[in-house]
């Protein structure tokens, strides 16, 4: 469909899901006619955009911090833009990612380094119970790791310590150490 006017307009807010509050700096993009039109959020969580294409639009905001659309992709909403008739007051709101801090360490009480630490979350799949990785980090040269963008829940942290080249006579496996 071929927008016939480039005179459509919309507004809105963005908001904190959980608490309600204004998001300040939240950037809106709004897809119309093949065009990409852009906005961020003032100190009140609002935006503003005019002369866009009259068509339909997608609109996808996002922000630092939270999630995007529940999950990891933005506050998605379809809109249908009509020249003189603007849209008002659009609330989108979005979800405030979880982060996972800690420290691995040795048997020896030695932080790890390169430590592959998974985030482990328990889904039900055809009346099963079934675990499925929803993140992961590499710890520091301190055994630090930070797993960001988590979506509120329970976990399992999983570390595998990569114990590197050994002689070929050792026989030792290194296992994962899950922790809830």
């Amino acid at each position: 469909v071929q927008p016939s006017s480039f005179d459509c307009g919309a507004d809105g807010s963005v908001v904190n899901s959980v608490t309600g509050e204004p998001i300040v700096r939240a950037r809106v993009n709004l897809t119309s006619g093949g065009n990409i039109y852009s906005a961020s959020t003032d100190s009140s969580g609002r935006w503003t955009l005019a002369n866009m294409a009259c068509a339909p639009a997608q609109m996808i905001v996002t922000h630092t911090g939270f999630l995007q659309n529940g999950v990891r992709l933005g506050a998605i909403q379809q809109l249908s833009l009509v020249s003189g008739s603007p849209l008002h007051d659009i609330k989108a709101q979005l979800v405030p990612q979880s982060v996972a801090v800690g420290k691995v360490f040795d048997d020896q009480g030695d932080p790890v380094q390169n430590a592959q630490v998974n985030a482990m979350s328990a889904r039900m799949v055809e009346g099963k119970l079934h675990f499925q990785q929803s993140g992961g980090a590499m710890t520091n040269d301190l055994g630090e790791y930070r797993l960001a963008n988590l979506s509120a829940g329970k976990y399992i942290f999983c570390a595998h310590i990569n114990p590197g080249p050994s002689p070929p006579s050792t026989q030792t496996i290194t296992a994962d150490s899950c922790y809830p």
